[in-house]
């Protein structure tokens, strides 16, 4: 299969199942949750972007999953493990400061 039948099919089920606008764009994403130290993550980022994808670096992440934690109580799956990984993450830094 060439890349414009797959993204059509990506875009059709959530188009289908009235998820989203007719004709959404598709954009292709990695979430990195790890990266080597030694690669330039700008330059990374901006080689994706060339190609019309997004990065999301692991600071991403860390910055959307924190912001997650300090919000209200949400019936979103995503919202929830923020919130478990956020408490673990609390409590392992007050066991460390014991």
């Amino acid at each position: 299969m060439t890349r414009r039948v797959v993204l059509k099919a990506l875009a059709r089920q959530p188009e289908a199942a009235g998820l989203c606008r007719a004709r959404p764009k598709i954009t292709l994403c990695l979430a990195a949750g790890r990266l080597r130290p030694s690669i330039d993550h700008v330059a990374l980022a901006g080689h994706f972007d060339g190609l019309g994808w997004r990065l999301i670096t692991p600071m991403e992440i860390v910055n959307a999953l924190q912001e997650r934690i300090s919000t209200g109580y949400e019936n979103d799956t995503a919202f929830v493990v923020a919130k478990l990984l956020g408490r673990q993450a609390k409590t392992a830094r007050l066991k460390g400061a014991m």
